[in-house]
This record gives C-alpha cells, structure tokens and sequence, in this order.
C-alpha cells in the first residue's frame, strides 16, 4: 500500500522532534546546533517534505528547554531569519501556531519566544492593515 504525501510529511514531522530530543539532552553550550538543525528543517519544508509549521514547532520546544541566556543567543537567529518566517508557507503556518500556543498554559521561555514573533509580524501587520505610513511617522 503506497503512501500518501501526507503521511510521509508527518512521519519525518515525528522524527524531526524525536531527534530534537535527542539533541536537548545532550549538554551543549553552542546554540548553532538548534540554528543548523532549525535551518535543515526550513529547508526540508521548502522541499515539501514535512508540514511547514514544524520549524516553528521545533523553535518552540529549544526555548521551551533552554535557559534565558541561551534563548536570547537564539532570538538572534529568529531575527535574521526574519525574511524566512515572512515567507508565505511560514507566515501563514506561524500566525495559526502562535494563537494555539496563546491559549495554553505558557512558561516565561514561551513568552520570550511569542514576544520575538510578534516584533517580527508587527510591521507586516501594520501594512497588511493600512497603517504603515501612520507608524512611520
């Protein structure tokens, strides 16, 4: 029985998140393993190998077990990456993630990390909404 697209996407979805964990037990002091490990996700998305909301779901388990001081390292990467997140795929897949995320239960890494996304979404929302030249002003 051959398998759908959908179901091979979320089969590599569970992989990527059981190897996350794999990785955030292992004690390591550079944050570029999350970046590397994030950007391999984005680009398996663009491949459209897994759904695009897993690099967000991925950004939100590394700053849920992360100490202050490391997520802010890797606030960083959120932030240059920001141009990636306004992507159609991703922009559309984040703004779902973060209201589901809004409604649970959320620990202060969590706050941090919502907080980074809306800062990157709040120029994008005020041209979507008209009132981009008012805030320049």
């Amino acid at each position: 029985m051959p398998y759908s697209d959908s179901d091979k996407r979320s089969a590599l979805d569970q992989v990527f998140r059981d190897y996350l964990l794999q990785l955030l037990a292992e004690p390591c002091e550079n944050v570029t393993v999350w970046e590397n490990y994030v950007t391999f996700c984005i680009e398996t998305c663009r491949q459209d190998m897994c759904t695009p909301t897993m690099p967000v779901v991925l950004l939100g388990d590394i700053f849920d077990a992360l100490t202050l001081d490391r997520c802010e390292t890797l606030f960083a990467f959120v932030e240059n990456g920001v141009n990636t997140w306004r992507e159609e795929m991703f922009f559309s897949a984040c703004k779902n993630n973060l209201l589901r995320m809004c409604n649970g239960k959320m620990d202060l890494n969590t706050i941090c990390f919502v907080k980074a996304l809306m800062m990157l979404y709040f120029p994008v929302i005020l041209v979507l909404l008209g009132f981009w030249p008012m805030y320049i002003m």
